[in-house]
This record gives structure tokens, C-alpha cells and sequence, in this order.
């Protein structure tokens, strides 16, 4: 599944899920409370008709008058009203037609109000479109609690499904709106997103397939639009590595092809028996020395290599510098050749803390120390130099009292490989 759609179906779930949930229980809650509400209110009716049977019969009040209050009440209340006697016989029944079928006696609410006990029942109508609540409450004598009848009060629940039926059509409306208003937003989001993503995929698979350049743009400051700046960074890196590996094999190339040439050549002349002595002993010397140019160029290409793509030389880190120093060259004291010439040092005691890799800094330290010696006479001179400018920069010299490097060279001393002795010699 595409994120497009894992979206709007986490989108859709989120709202639709919670709402259904959410409208079952407000229809149940509702229809309990409702519930209990209408037999608390038939209870208090059925309390009232036993209230006005005891006050009729302590008056002597006509069998007619009683009917005609009780039937102003059961319409004033809207509720069917039965006066039961203690046989289960019917003495008075107004507000409509009985909803129920089952005779009076037959009736266990009513079996259990003779008994003295309140009891209350629910009952679908022969049709099954109505429900009715059915309530019964003993008629008891004052003050020996002698039941002398039952008050049963009927009332369909007509209005409570009405309402529960209305609450289900607003709620379907509302999920309908809900539903419709969710997966246009997420519709949206999902396609804004999805659309970028597709485009970042489209240009990477490009770029994989048919190299540089990485040619995609992403608009905006989210999370996206950082992993396409950040595939812009990757791919511009790859880029320059690869121009770097490219360059650095042709180099490599170039700088072996000479000596091995060299190296060939005299070894042609040195074996030849009809070459003079002095000539095969002047090139046996050049062969000595391409091959020594040969070692200094393969320990050239693996230091290249360490400041590449070593890793282990460590992170940066806070440095006393000039402590530093001096303990990075009693380490590399015994990797230099000898003899050589003489190492000074002058560092300034407030030459202050810098941040750096330890590894890198004694790496470049040994290069310039290693080139230093290489070019000074033994009894010449090599100086360490470190000296604080400004509140930001601390300055390390190497210098050396060799012959220097040419003017014409000055622009090339950064270039891999570049020396200044002589590529060859002719044989």
C-alpha cells in the first residue's frame, strides 16, 4: 500500500472510528436514562392515582367523580390509568385503549403489586411498532398497610424513539459531513505529500540509472523538503568523490608511469655486457634511486588514503595546543629519518585551547615535519612555530632552512602527488 492511501485510511480510521464509538454510546446512554426517567415519572404518577383512590374513599367521594379526576390527570400527564381491584377486576380505566392483550389477572406486575410489592414491566404492542411501560403500585390502607387495590399506570415509549431515531439521522448526517470533510483533507495532504515523495523517488531512480546531475528541486520547510536538500548534499558529495577518484587514479597513473619508465630504461643499459662499467654503475644508481621515488610515492598514496577515508583517527576534541605539540613530536621523533636536521620549538605559554581532531593534526604535523627534513641539510635547521593573532586564530609554522620551494611552484604544492624533483632522467 502506497503512502497515499496509508494516509487516508489512518486519517479516515482516526475520525470515523472515534465518532462511531462515541454516537453508540450517546444513543445508549441516552436511551437508559430516558428509560429510567419514564419509569421514575410513571412511579410518581402511580404514587399520585393511589394518593387520590385513598383521599375519594376517605371522603366517600361518588365512583364518578374519582373517574373524572383521574381521567383530567391521565391526560394532563399523558399516561393510561387503571384502578385494580384486589381480584384483579377493573374499576376504572381511563386514557385510552388498553395497548395490551394479556388479561388484567393475568398480568405479573400486577400479581405483585396485591402482594404489597412495586413492580414495573416493559412490553412490545401486538404489532411491534410501539413499547410500553407498565407499572403497578399496591394501594394500601392507613394505618394497618392493608392493600385494598393496584394502581397501574401505562405509557408507550413513542417519544423516546422518536428522539432516538432523530439523534441517528443528525449522527449519520454529521459521519456523512465528517467522512466527506476528512477525506477531502486527507486526500489533500496525502496527494501534497505523496506528490513530493514521488517526485524525490523519480529523480533519485534517474539519478541512480544515469549518473550526475541530481536535478530536483523541494519546495517548502518540512521533513520532505530537508530529505531532498539533504539527497542534494548526498548526490553533490557523490559527485565530488567521484571527480576526486577519477582525478586521483589518472594521477596515481601518471606519477607510477614516469619512475617504472625511468626504472625500465636504466635497467635496459645496466644489463647490457657491452655497456662500460661506469655507465651500468651511474644507472644501477638511477634505478636506486626511481625505486626510493617509488616507495615515497606509494607512502604518499596511503597517507592520501588515511586523510580520505580513515575514520579511526578519532572526533574533534578540545586541545592545549602547544602541550600538544610537543607530545605529538616525541612520538614521531623515532618515524623520521637519520640523521636529520635540528628541530626547534617556540610556543607561546597563553597560545590558548583550539578545537580539532588529534589524529588529523599530528597526521598533517608528521607530512610537513617528514618534507621538512627530507629537503634540509643535516646541519640545517626545522622550526615549530606557535603563536596566537587575535581573540579567534592560533598559527602553527614549520619552517625549514632548505633551499625553498621555486616561484613557479608555489600554486602547486596542494596538488596530490606534486614534488619538485625531477620526474625523470634521460638514459
Amino acid at each position: 500500500m502506497s503512502v497515499r492511501w496509508k494516509i487516508l485510511a489512518v486519517c479516515l480510521g482516526l475520525v470515523l472510528i472515534p465518532i462511531y464509538l462515541l454516537n453508540r454510546h450517546a444513543i445508549d446512554f441516552f436511551d437508559r436514562f430516558t428509560r429510567r426517567e419514564l419509569e421514575t415519572t410513571l412511579r410518581q404518577n402511580a404514587f399520585v392515582v393511589s394518593e387520590r383512590v385513598l383521599a375519594a374513599r376517605a371522603s366517600e367521594d361518588q365512583h364518578a367523580e374519582l373517574e373524572a379526576a383521574l381521567s383530567r390527570y391521565a391526560r394532563e400527564v399523558r399516561v393510561r390509568i387503571v384502578v385494580v381491584s384486589t381480584n384483579a377486576a377493573s374499576l376504572i380505566e381511563v386514557g385510552g385503549p388498553s395497548p395490551c392483550a394479556i388479561p388484567l389477572a393475568e398480568r405479573p406486575e400486577i400479581a405483585e403489586a396485591l402482594q404489597g410489592g412495586y413492580s414495573a414491566r416493559s412490553r412490545l404492542t401486538p404489532d411491534g411498532r410501539f413499547m410500553y411501560y407498565y407499572v403497578a403500585r399496591p394501594i394500601k390502607t392507613t394505618p394497618d398497610r392493608r392493600v385494598i387495590g393496584v394502581a397501574y399506570v401505562v405509557r408507550h415509549t413513542g417519544p423516546i424513539i422518536n428522539a432516538i431515531r432523530q439523534m441517528v439521522m443528525n449522527q449519520r448526517r454529521a459521519t456523512v459531513w465528517a467522512f466527506s470533510a476528512t477525506l477531502l483533507a486527507a486526500g489533500l495532504l496525502a496527494f501534497t505529500l505523496s506528490r513530493r515523495l514521488r517526485a524525490l523517488t523519480r529523480a533519485t531512480r534517474a539519478y541512480a540509472a544515469q549518473g550526475p546531475p541530481f536535478e530536483h528541486r523541494t519546495p517548502g520547510r518540512d521533513e520532505v523538503a530537508e530529505l531532498g536538500h539533504a539527497l542534494e548534499r548526498m548526490t553533490g558529495e557523490l559527485e565530488s568523490r567521484h571527480r576526486y577518484n577519477h582525478e586521483f587514479v589518472a594521477t596515481t597513473i601518471h606519477e607510477v608511469r614516469a619512475p617504472l619508465t625511468a626504472i625500465k630504461a636504466a635497467l635496459e643499459v645496466a644489463s647490457d655486457p657491452a655497456a662500460p662499467p661506469d655507465v651500468r654503475a651511474r644507472f644501477l644508481e638511477r634505478v636506486s634511486r626511481q625505486t626510493e621515488r617509488m616507495i615515497r610515492l606509494v607512502g604518499d598514496i596511503r597517507e592520501l588514503g588515511k586523510v580520505d577515508g580513515d575514520s579511526s583517527l578519532g572526533e574533534r576534541r578540545k586541545l592545549e595546543l602547544g602541550l600538544f605539540i610537543h607530545e605529538a613530536l616525541g612520538r614521531l621523533e623515532g618515524t623520521f629519518e637519520q640523521p636529520h636536521a635540528r628541530l626547534r620549538t617556540t610556543c607561546e605559554k597563553d597560545a590558548g585551547t583550539v578545537s580539532a581532531v588529534p589524529g588529523r593534526l599530528e597526521q598533517v604535523l608528521a607530512n610537513l615535519l617528514d618534507n621538512a627534513f627530507r629537503f634540509t641539510p643535516h646541519d640545517g635547521d626545522v622550526t615549530i612555530a606557535v603563536a596566537r593573532e587575535g581573540q579567534r586564530l592560533v598559527r602553527v609554522t614549520v619552517a625549514d632552512s632548505g633551499p625553498g620551494i621555486a616561484p613557479e611552484h608555489i600554486e602547486r604544492v596542494f596538488d596530490c602527488f606534486f614534488t619538485t624533483e625531477k620526474r625523470g632522467e634521460p638514459c
